[in-house]
C-alpha cells in the first residue's frame, strides 16, 4: 500500500510539473506590451514598435522621404515580422527594449535597439490626423526625448467621383512636412488654418 501511495503521489507531482510548464512556456511565448522607440543604425531613421493584446505595429520615419504606417499584424511570440510596400521590420521583443532590423526599399538592412517608452514623459510614438478639403492628413512624430524626434506627414485624397468621358481628378497635394512636435501640446496644425488633436500612442 505505502509503494502504490508513493506512485500515485509520484504520478500527480510529475503531471503538475507538466502542466506548470505548460503554462509557463505559454507565458513566456506571449510577447510584453508597450511601446518601443530607437534609431536605426546607418540611417537618419528611428523606428517605434507598438505591441499589445497579442498584435503588434510599427511607424519608420527619417524626416525626410521616408515615413510609413505599418498595419496592424497579430503575433504568436516574442518575435515580430512586420511588412509594408517593399519595407520590413523584424524584432525580438523584451520587457524593456525591442531590437531587430529594418529592410528598406533598396534591400538594405539595418540593425536596431528600441526601448520601452515610459507612459509618462516625452519619448515615445505620437500620431495627428485631419481630413481637410477631401484630404486626409496623418502626422506622425517618434520622440526619444523632447529633442530627438523625427515626424513626417502623409496625405491621401478621398475619390472624387466615379469619373467619365472628361473627368480628370486633380492629384492630391503634396503632404507639407510635419512641424516639429512639442511632446507638451496637445493639437499641432497639420495644415495652413486646420489644428489637429495630437495622440500618444499606447500599449
Amino acid at each position: 500500500m505505502h509503494r502504490l501511495i508513493t506512485l500515485l503521489t509520484l504520478a500527480v507531482a510529475l503531471a503538475m510539473g507538466s502542466l506548470l510548464g505548460s503554462v509557463n512556456a505559454g507565458a513566456a511565448a506571449q510577447p510584453p506590451s508597450g511601446v518601443f522607440v530607437g534609431r536605426v543604425a546607418g540611417s537618419h531613421a528611428f523606428v517605434a514598435v507598438v505591441v499589445s493584446h497579442g498584435k503588434a505595429r510599427a511607424y519608420l520615419c527619417d524626416s525626410r522621404r521616408l515615413g510609413a504606417w505599418f498595419p496592424l499584424t497579430p503575433i504568436r511570440s516574442r518575435k515580430v515580422v512586420l511588412h509594408r510596400d517593399r519595407l520590413r521590420v523584424t524584432a525580438s521583443i523584451s520587457r524593456a527594449a525591442a531590437q531587430g532590423t529594418v529592410t528598406l526599399a533598396d534591400g538594405t538592412r539595418h540593425a536596431f535597439h528600441a526601448r520601452l517608452a515610459p507612459e509618462r514623459g516625452a519619448a515615445g510614438l505620437y500620431r495627428a490626423a485631419k481630413t481637410v478639403h477631401a484630404t486626409k492628413y496623418v502626422a506622425g512624430w517618434i520622440l526619444l526625448n523632447r529633442s530627438a524626434q523625427r515626424g513626417g506627414m502623409l496625405s491621401r485624397r478621398a475619390p472624387c467621383g466615379r469619373g467619365g468621358p472628361g473627368v480628370i481628378c486633380p492629384p492630391p497635394p503634396p503632404p507639407p512636412p510635419a512641424p516639429r512636435l512639442d511632446p507638451g501640446q496637445t493639437s499641432v496644425q497639420i495644415t495652413e488654418g486646420s489644428v489637429a488633436t495630437v495622440v500618444k500612442l499606447s500599449a
